[in-house]
């Protein structure tokens, strides 16, 4: 029984985390698989300039809104339940397009950090153009 009780609470507690998505939940898969290598997570952390005043629901919404700025307002209006997931608001090709220049961002990241350079996001994105 107690067992039971374990694996209810557990459940029950992702329940509440997928409740609050972030607005690319889902729709950038590998982006999303990559930000979980603690490799990409150390390069992250030595990024600086993330936009101070928007709390991010998620590692993905970081990255996208950093590095693709444009969907910064979406990702504003899908926080305050006014807006669209990314996956609503642009086609099937676009996406894989986003999640393949994030994925090379982010080995960016990774070689900036493993090099012992400390860069801005902005920096980063010139990196990328």
């Amino acid at each position: 029984m107690r067992m039971a009780q374990v694996i209810a609470l557990e459940c029950g507690q992702r329940l509440v985390q997928v409740v609050d998505p972030g607005m690319a939940e889902s729709a950038l898969p590998r982006t999303r698989e990559r930000l979980n290598s603690r490799t990409t997570q150390k390069a992250l952390e030595f990024l600086s300039g993330t936009a101070p005043d928007l709390k991010w629901r998620d590692s993905t919404d970081l990255v996208l809104c950093q590095m693709l700025p444009g969907f910064t307002e979406g990702c504003r209006a899908f926080y305050a339940d006014e807006g669209k997931q990314l996956k609503e608001l642009v086609t099937e090709a676009t996406l894989k397009r986003i999640d393949e220049f994030l994925i090379r961002t982010l080995q960016v990241a990774e070689q900036a950090h493993e090099a012992g350079l400390v860069l801005r996001w902005a920096e980063l994105a010139g990196t990328m153009e």
